[in-house]
């Protein structure tokens, strides 16, 4: 998929917090089988939740199905075009955080004078 970007962090991210936040709480969003999500350029993306008992306890988490690949996923991606929201498998994109200090640390050792392989 070509989707225009370098690094997973170029892309907006809708998190399962945010719409906890939105609908009013973990007790309201545990009774949803799916939200609506707007996005910015007016489209209106349905997502699924799926829920799955904690290890401790007997409480709940609750996480999207990616609508890309059917993976449960916290956090989910803005992207242009008719998809619309994927999970960062479906981006096939890296974090950039891990590549950007690689490259600050290539570029001082190239104003040293020295080779880095």
């Amino acid at each position: 998929m070509g989707y225009t970007g370098l690094y997973v962090e170029d892309f907006s991210a809708v998190d399962i917090h945010d719409i906890r936040r939105a609908v009013g709480g973990r007790r309201k969003l545990r009774q949803l089988e799916e939200v609506d999500i707007s996005l910015r350029d007016e489209r209106i993306v349905t997502v699924k939740l799926v829920r799955s008992r904690t290890n401790i306890g007997n409480g709940f988490i609750i996480d999207f199905l990616c609508p890309g690949c059917g993976r449960r996923v916290r956090v989910l991606r803005v992207v242009p075009g008719a998809e619309g929201l994927v999970c960062r498998q479906c981006l096939n994109k890296k974090f950039g955080a891990r590549y950007k200090s690689q490259e600050r640390h290539r570029k001082q050792g190239d104003d040293t004078g020295l080779v880095v392989f």
